[in-house]
C-alpha cells in the first residue's frame, strides 16, 4: 500500500515538472487533427466498396441517432464530398498522412519524457 501512495505521490509531484498539461493538450491537439481528414476520407474510400447512393443513405440514418438537428447538414457535406471523391481523397489523404505523423510524433515526445529509460533491457540511440 505504500508503494502504491509513493508511486501516486511521485506521479502528481512529477506531473507539472514533465509539462504533462501542455503535453496532454498537444496529443488531443494532434488527435483531433487526424480524425477529421480520417473522417473525410473514409466515406470516399467507402463508396469505392459500397454504392455510391447507399452510403449517404446510411450516414444519414446513423447520424440521425447521434446528432439528429445536425444529420441533414452533415450528409450534405458527404454528398459533396462523394461529388468530388478523387480530389477530396488525394487531398484528405495526404493531410490524413501528414497530421497522423505529427500526432504520432508527439506521443513519441510524450512517451519519451513520461518514460526517460525507456522499456527495461533496451538500449536508447543517443
Amino acid at each position: 500500500m505504500t508503494s502504491l501512495l509513493n508511486f501516486g505521490l511521485r506521479v502528481v509531484s512529477g506531473f507539472p515538472r514533465n509539462q504533462g498539461l501542455v503535453l496532454a493538450g498537444a496529443v488531443a491537439y494532434y488527435t483531433l487533427l487526424s480524425i477529421v481528414p480520417l473522417l473525410v476520407v473514409l466515406p470516399v474510400g467507402l463508396s469505392h466498396v459500397v454504392d455510391e447512393q447507399r452510403l449517404p443513405d446510411t450516414v444519414a440514418s446513423n447520424l440521425q441517432l447521434a446528432i439528429p438537428s445536425q444529420a441533414a447538414a452533415v450528409t450534405e457535406q458527404v454528398e459533396r464530398f462523394l461529388a468530388h471523391r478523387e480530389v477530396v481523397g488525394i487531398v484528405g489523404l495526404l493531410a490524413l498522412l501528414f497530421f497522423g505523423s505529427t500526432a504520432f510524433t508527439v506521443v513519441e515526445s510524450a512517451m519519451a519524457i513520461i518514460f526517460p529509460d525507456g522499456p527495461a533491457g533496451t538500449c536508447r540511440i543517443k
